[in-house]
């Protein structure tokens, strides 16, 4: 990844059991597809929830911190437990 380039992430769900929270460390994104269909809005997103089968495309601007030093993509299960 290049400092200061776009980047288009496709990212689809192939697990059978439930949906993933997907962020990147100090890089907020703007959602631009779910399942073939385009998303207007929202921009800036932290995160996104992709459920099984589910496919999403998000743009990622490489301008947030030493992107030569890496950063973490995450993807965390949702447990169905809420925040308070």
């Amino acid at each position: 990844m290049t400092a200061g380039k776009r980047t288009r992430l496709r990212i689809l769900n192939t697990g059978s059991f439930g949906m993933y929270r997907i962020s990147i460390d100090d890089h907020p994104f703007d959602l631009v597809e779910l399942d073939d269909t385009a998303v207007y809005g929202p921009v800036g997103m932290h995160e996104v929830q992709v459920a099984v089968g589910q496919r999403a495309s998000i743009i990622m601007n490489a301008d947030q911190g030493d992107v030569g030093a890496g950063f973490f993509f995450r993807a965390n299960i949702v447990t169905g437990k809420t925040a308070a």
